[in-house]
């Protein structure tokens, strides 16, 4: 077997984990959403439509990863432009966490919970390994 047909089966591997990665965070944010729903008509909590703004962010994220997931699984080539979309949420969602951050001044404790989380950011390094992984399989005339 050639490095290449290794890498190939590796991607393909990733790619079955982020499609039932994406389709888990899919099911637990629909989950949150009937629950945040039963408790806004007991009373709602007027701070939480930033909160549900960050949901949808997330919905469409896990939507990506598993577009991105498919495309690896089957090695295409769109895996490459969909990986990219991957990144650029990702990217778009750390400038508007940062917003956050700013806007929360003083408030250590907004702050802090506006800062990504290392697994986040440990996602995104990791997403950019696989895009360029993805690349090189192209070049290299693996993914049709």
């Amino acid at each position: 077997m050639t490095f290449a047909a290794g890498a190939l089966i590796f991607f393909r591997i990733v790619g079955a984990l982020w499609v039932i990665g994406g389709i888990f965070l899919a099911r637990q944010l629909l989950a949150l959403g009937n629950i945040e729903r039963a408790l806004d008509q007991i009373g709602g909590d007027p701070d939480q439509k930033d909160d549900r703004g960050r949901d949808r962010w997330m919905l469409a994220g896990g939507a990506l990863t598993v577009l991105a997931g498919a495309a690896m699984i089957v090695g295409s080539w769109l895996s490459i432009p969909a990986l990219c979309c991957v990144i650029a949420h990702q990217m778009l969602y750390f400038v508007r966490q940062r917003r956050r951050e700013l806007a929360a001044g003083s408030d250590a404790d907004a702050a802090d919970e506006a800062r990504p989380a290392r697994s986040t950011i440990n996602a995104f390094f990791f997403s950019l390994v696989m895009a360029v992984l993805a690349a090189w399989l192209g070049r290299s005339h693996m993914l049709w």
